[in-house]
């Protein structure tokens, strides 16, 4: 068995090897994003559960202020407590704010850090493939080498 065909043998085993590699990242890749596809939607769930209820408490918030208003105008006492519910009903909206907020950050904070966890297995399938290649290209030129040699040789004895 020559030199060539050890070669051969070696590179066709490398690439098997690489092949399985890449085949296990993928698999490994789409069970990470079928995951983050179940995240999304479960978040996605939550937060039109929150803007619904988030929507019928700021509808009967404003019914609530607007009564009050009306009978605020004959009594000045039911005015102060008007004054008082308008403060709960800002308080509200701002906690209704921030907990939009904190699910949309864990959100984008998720997405982040699956790309990121990702970019490294990507990283490292193009150091494979770009090592492989090189092999590839390095094992080209010593075949053409070879073949000129042999043909310089052939040449000479003729």
């Amino acid at each position: 068995m020559g030199i060539i065909e050890i070669s051969v043998a070696l590179i066709a085993v490398a690439f098997v090897v690489l092949v399985i590699y890449i085949v296990k990242t993928l698999l490994t890749v789409q069970q990470s994003l079928q995951e983050l596809s179940e995240n999304m939607a479960t978040i996605e769930k939550r937060v039109d559960e929150l803007s619904r209820e988030t929507t019928a408490l700021i509808r009967r918030t404003n019914q609530l202020t607007e009564d009050i208003y009306n009978k605020s105008q004959s009594l000045n006492q039911l005015f102060k407590s008007a004054e008082e519910i308008g403060q709960a009903t800002r308080q509200v909206s701002s906690s209704m704010k921030e907990i939009s907020s904190t699910i949309m950050d864990s959100v984008t904070r998720s997405v982040r850090q699956t790309a990121i966890k990702h970019q490294s297995k990507v990283d490292e399938i193009m150091k494979y493939v770009t090592l492989f290649l090189d092999l590839w290209h390095k094992w080209q030129s010593y075949r053409v080498q070879k073949d000129l040699d042999h043909n310089k040789g052939g040449m000479r004895d003729g």
